[in-house]
């Protein structure tokens, strides 16, 4: 048998097993920890809480056990792989050399004839396999659905976390609450009545049309009444009517309905069990829970922060009850004007916090990294170097709000900003204060304003917090720069370098407690700390980091099934796995989380044949076109491409970038106001219309409009044509139809305060 036939016989049993990861029928031998830890299960008795927390627990710790099993054989899988992958590559070097080296023929050219070919039986042998286990997908999933253990054991798949003693739900609507919130059904508008269908065209044509018109009038003077506008509003119609009334293939009309229903089936035994669907913080996965339990979890918040009082008057001209009780209070700021003055003091505001705290603001992993390479740079990291990391407790409903407002006022002159955009620093703390005292939700049938702190939801809160922490880390900043030690904020996390004894830091954490008698701060300390996204291990004197994934954080990303663009799938899987090469220390490190994403992939329902080509494309220009997995062969392979990531900044340093960038010194004593409206104006004069060759569109997208966007290429190619407005880039993006999470998870209607 030849190296490439033993490869393709074990690359058989790798892909049936990522085979019954998709369909869910793990081999039998994963069953055996549960027979193991069932034995040693604790239950309690007339406390159904603690029933319900000792029946998670077990059902983590199988869960977790199973993935670690499943890993172990993946990764086995591969090392033959890639063992044989070697013994192939040494094989065609030496034929390669005895080629080159033989005088009597043409070397280079019958080399490449015979590289061809062992790539075409290669490719041929992989092929053989696929189609194989195609036939098998509908064997496994039968056997499934025959066999009883398998709806009963434990999986390696994300669920929700459940907070009930029994599961109200069928088998089908669980498998539909476990795609992840961001799951989208499939054609959501096709079996929706005409008359709906009609005004979702409406919205489209209205949408695309209006920025059309709109683009074309303010930068080709193109008059609003033109005909050729008419034109194209005419092709357009045609187009979408023709789109979205064209009938679905049988397969996809059935699924739109049998996922509809599920969708309403779910949300009437939500209701009829008094049930509260919401999505968990970290985990991304839905939390189930009672009415009951969860009002009791509100109350507690309620009296441990101190931070809302029940008002005895309504506020509101009418109070409309939510059936619903959310994790959070829903502010009455959600479309009131308080909301665009948050939004635009967040805007005016944060660009002066990102410039002038940049050296103490962690942006993200990369940031980090970044800082922690410099700090050791400077030779002060080493081996007895100690990390410490601290968060906040509950800060956005700590701050004191009339304390926060001066310090506020206090952080923008000491950096000179006596007025920002033209408003007195004194106008923008009224603003800040209307923002932070006028936070009034409803909760059940009560109504509470916040009278500490400021609201979760309300993007203004974030930076006003951020400025918060600003004065009160002013000493711990002082202390660090003295001895050249790092001190980096992500909002309320800390990370933080030490190289004196650990001791003498807990006594500096100690007193910082007492700085604030609201500010509390929990802290660890050690040679290994995660921070974020990432882990930071100082081994001997070096610096090992690693993508971390928080223990209660489950495997999500958007599922195969959901109704997203494809483009989508593909985005997300080649993130994550440049984040894992731009984190990873090690070659080692790196293949632990790249299997980890692959794992992570397969739970979500990604064929492994979507998972191997989005791999290869990535890794393609660092791979032999010989190597039968789509993975890096060596570190040199890995430490080329960690090098030439980790000089990109990430998007979000980016971002901070641009801000800082587009801000602008407006301080009364350093211009006149005269000169500085003078000196804008120039400005705007001489600034070139950089956006009049790009025109930015965007249409509903949903499984049948897969041609859309090119339609809509089409459509104004067509039109335009012999007009100078061909030469504008037209660039389609697209909106999604509700996710799970917001067709589950319901909200107060809108309403006008």
């Amino acid at each position: 048998m030849s190296i490439r036939e033993k490869q393709a016989t074990i690359y058989e049993e790798l892909l049936m097993l990522e085979m019954r990861v998709l369909c869910k029928f793990l081999p039998k031998n994963f069953d055996q920890l549960e027979r193991f830890i069932t034995t040693m299960i604790y239950s309690p008795l007339n406390n159904d809480q603690k029933m319900i927390e000792v029946r998670n627990k077990r059902y983590k710790t199988i869960q977790e056990a199973k993935r670690i099993w499943l890993n172990v054989f993946l990764n086995a899988y591969e090392v033959q792989l890639q063992e044989y992958d070697q013994q192939y590559e040494n094989e065609f070097l030496q034929l390669q050399s005895h080629l080159l080296n033989n005088t009597n023929i043409n070397g280079s050219c019958v080399y490449e004839q015979i590289q061809q070919h062992m790539n075409y039986q290669t490719n041929k042998l992989k092929q053989q396999v696929s189609m194989k286990l195609q036939s098998l997908r509908g064997i496994l999933i039968k056997n499934r659905r025959r066999s009883s253990s398998a709806k009963n054991t434990v999986g390696v798949w994300p669920e929700p976390y459940l907070e009930l003693l029994t599961n109200v739900f069928n088998r089908y609507e669980w498998k539909y609450l476990s795609f992840s919130p961001s799951c989208i059904r499939i054609n959501q508008s096709a079996i929706r009545p005409r008359h709906q269908q009609e005004i979702a065209i409406q919205k489209d044509h209205k949408s695309i049309y209006d920025k059309i018109r709109s683009h074309l009038n303010e930068h080709y003077f193109v008059p609003m009444t033109a005909t050729i506008l008419k034109q194209y509003s005419n092709k357009l119609l045609h187009d979408l009517n023709l789109s979205y009334f064209s009938p679905l293939s049988y397969i996809d009309q059935t699924l739109a309905l049998k996922q509809a229903k599920k969708v309403v089936s779910i949300q009437r035994k939500i209701k009829k069990h008094h049930l509260i669907l919401r999505v968990t913080d970290k985990g991304y996965n839905f939390y189930i829970g009672t009415e009951k339990e969860f009002d009791t979890k509100d109350q507690n918040f309620f009296q441990d922060t101190n931070a809302f009082i029940e008002l005895k008057e309504n506020p509101f001209n009418k109070i409309q009850d939510n059936d619903g009780i959310p994790v959070r209070p829903i502010e009455n700021t959600v479309n009131a004007p308080t909301t665009n003055i948050s939004n635009y003091l967040d805007e005016i505001i944060r660009l002066i916090f990102d410039k002038e705290c940049q050296n103490t603001t962690i942006i993200d992993g990369t940031s980090l990294i970044q800082a922690l390479h410099q700090y050791m740079r400077k030779g002060l990291f080493k081996s007895t170097t100690l990390f410490c990391t601290f968060d906040i407790r509950n800060l956005y409903t700590m701050l004191p709000q009339e304390e926060a407002l001066d310090i506020l006022v206090e952080f923008l002159h000491v950096h000179g900003y006596t007025k920002v955009e033209g408003i007195p620093s004194e106008t923008i703390r009224l603003l800040a204060s209307i923002v932070l005292k006028e936070n009034v939700f409803v909760y059940g049938k009560n109504i509470y304003q916040q009278v500490l702190g400021g609201a979760m939801g309300s993007s203004f809160t974030l930076t006003l917090a951020n400025i918060f922490m600003w004065k009160w880390q002013k000493e711990l900043v002082r202390r660090q720069d003295m001895t050249g030690e790092y001190y980096g904020r992500y909002i309320d996390d800390v990370f933080m370098t030490w190289n004196k004894s650990e001791n003498a830091l807990k006594q500096i954490l100690e007193n910082a407690n007492t700085w604030h008698p609201n500010i509390k701060l929990e802290y660890k300390i050690s040679k290994s700390r995660p921070f974020l996204d990432i882990l930071l291990t100082n081994i001997n004197g070096t610096l090992s980091t690693s993508v971390y994934h928080k223990p209660a954080a489950e495997p999500y990303v958007v599922p195969f099934i959901s109704d997203h663009p494809r483009h989508v799938f593909e985005n997300i899987v080649q993130t994550s796995l440049r984040r894992a090469i731009k984190y990873s220390s090690t070659f080692q490190l790196f293949n632990d989380e790249r299997r980890y994403i692959e794992s992570t992939f397969l739970y979500n329902g990604n064929p492994s044949s979507f998972i191997d080509k989005t791999f290869r494309k990535l890794f393609s220009d660092y791979i032999s076109s010989r190597s039968f997995l789509p993975f890096l062969d060596n570190e040199a392979q890995f430490v080329q491409m960690h090098i030439e990531l980790s000089g990109q900044p990430s998007r979000q340093q980016s971002q901070v970038e641009m801000r800082i960038a587009t801000l602008t010194t407006d301080n009364e004593h350093l211009v006149e106001e005269s000169d500085k409206k003078q000196e804008f104006a120039i400005q705007e004069n001489k600034k070139p219309n950089e956006f009049q060759n790009k025109l930015i569109i965007h249409y509903t997208h949903e499984k049948r409009f897969n041609t859309r966007k090119r339609d809509l290429h089409r459509i104004f190619q067509e039109t335009f044509v012999s007009t100078p407005i061909i030469e504008t880039k037209l660039i389609v993006g697209n909106r999604n139809q509700k996710s799970t999470m917001k067709e589950l998870i319901r909200k107060l209607q809108d309403r006008q305060y």
